[in-house]
């Protein structure tokens, strides 16, 4: 489930996890996950870790961002991290981290 209430861009994050979960541990969800404000999965940290990492290649390939970030400048430039979280339509947050600049 995504939360409606939450902003596009951490939806569209939350979907790519939850699809990364599938591709890296379906063996390991069974019958499913169930999440909600009072439950969380069972799967451990560097579970997560994993879903979170194929989900910013999902959602940020390194080559497309690689190329955009090429033509608009340095990554050091709070303008061009702010384009290229536009551009990918994810959080600067999230675009920083992408970019090792976090």
């Amino acid at each position: 489930m995504v939360n409606k209430y939450e902003v596009p861009e951490r939806q569209r994050f939350t979907v790519a996890h939850e699809i990364s979960h599938y591709l890296l541990h379906r063996d390991d969800i069974g019958a499913g996950v169930v999440d909600s404000v009072m439950y969380r999965s069972s799967l451990s940290s560097r579970k997560e870790t994993e879903a979170n990492q194929l989900a910013a290649a999902i959602i940020m390939p390194a080559a497309a961002v690689t190329r955009e970030m090429n033509e608009l400048g340095s990554p050091e430039d709070a303008a061009v991290v702010q384009e290229l979280a536009e551009l990918f339509r994810v959080s600067v947050p999230a675009m920083k981290i992408r970019l090792g600049v976090a």
